[in-house]
């Protein structure tokens, strides 16, 4: 019995893909528009408190959405399907 290292077939297939380290720039653009969405949303509250909860919200909520641009993704692909 012996402890071998596991192979992994010849035909996998591993890359990643990160848009913002791609895209530097249009980084930057989305970066601002979702500052600026932040900004209008606190405006629209009356309230100080309010409006700094709710930008925050709005923020976090472009950035989830927009995840897929702002963190890299992983992608595997061999016999069994692909895995993202």
């Amino acid at each position: 019995m012996t402890d071998a290292p596991a192979r992994q077939p010849a035909d996998v297939l591993e890359w990643t893909a990160h848009p913002l380290r791609e895209q530097p720039v249009r980084g930057l653009i989305v970066s601002v528009l979702v500052l600026v969405c932040g900004l209008l949303v606190s405006m629209a509250v009356p309230y100080v408190f309010g409006g700094v909860l709710a930008a925050t919200g709005a923020m976090l909520f472009l950035f989830l959405m927009l995840n897929r641009f702002y963190l890299p993704s992983r992608y595997r692909m061999d016999e069994h399907g692909i895995a993202v």
